[in-house]
């Protein structure tokens, strides 16, 4: 799972006044003119989170007789009733889901069933399925493993200062938002290539946080704003203590996302 802690924060338009960037940011503007030239992708960004995750949920309690079924015949005590109260409220705390497990024709093991629903594990990034299924390295950044992780990762999305996007243009915003979850769960995948790492649930919008981080890292730097370029890449370094504290983080899909949006504001930035 992807989850962000305190140490992913942007307050405040740092270096909005630049002169550098006051001169850049009009004729990257240009680049979301037209219908969408008011469009706020932050904003769209965490209500679509917040629409997936309300859909995790409903996708949870309506999955509740499968999973009893499937529960009852796997269990020699007898029929397993599950409320889907019960699911739904597992997913709003962050509760281990309730899996259960089969194989394969070449042996290799795979998730029958989970607590999750459908919706989750229809969407969330794995690496034995993503390969076949290449849109779960995107939707899976939409995706969270409870109520706490959804409110702390739209926090910090919500809290990249307003510069970014309206500097840049949605377009490049989007983009680079996009590419960094790609990136980061492709770094994930590098790491959870085999094993019973390979079929864990990989979710949530810090790839793409970072990945914004990323860029303004780079953005930042050629403003000649080296304090808060450094505070950005410093809030990195605590980020990456507190996931190798923390179990059930990951990493390498933060500081791939990280890497992915610096890149972008490298090739493509003011």
């Amino acid at each position: 799972i992807f989850q962000s802690s305190t140490a992913i924060q942007a307050r405040g338009p740092v270096g909005y006044d630049d002169e550098y960037f006051r001169r850049k940011r009009m004729s990257f503007r240009g680049r979301g003119t037209g219908l969408f030239s008011n469009l706020s992708v932050q904003k769209v960004l965490v209500l679509v989170n917040m629409i997936f995750f309300l859909l995790q949920l409903l996708s949870a309690a309506n999955y509740a007789p499968v999973l009893s079924v499937i529960l009852s015949r796997s269990n020699a005590s007898g029929a397993v009733s599950l409320k889907g109260s019960l699911l739904a409220k597992r997913m709003v705390v962050g509760d281990s889901a309730l899996t259960v497990m089969g194989r394969s024709q070449g042996s290799m093991p795979l998730i029958v069933a989970s607590s999750v629903g459908a919706f989750t594990m229809d969407f969330a990034h794995q690496t034995a399925l993503s390969s076949i299924q290449p849109h779960r390295l995107i939707t899976s950044g939409f995706l969270h493993g409870s109520l706490l992780h959804l409110a702390f990762n739209m926090r910090y999305l919500w809290t990249i200062p307003r510069f970014v996007e309206e500097g840049l243009g949605w377009p490049l915003y989007l983009s680079t938002y996009l590419a960094s979850v790609v990136a980061g769960n492709l770094a994930h995948s590098s790491v959870a290539s085999s094993g019973p790492a390979a079929l864990g649930l990989c979710l949530g919008a810090s790839g793409g946080i970072c990945g914004m981080q990323g860029l303004m890292f780079v953005l930042l730097n050629r403003m000649g704003n080296k304090t808060a370029s450094m505070s950005i890449f410093k809030n990195m370094i605590w980020l990456i203590i507190f996931g190798s504290l923390t179990p059930g983080i990951s990493n390498a899909g933060h500081v791939g996302g990280f890497i992915a949006g610096a890149l972008v504001g490298w090739l493509f930035g003011p």
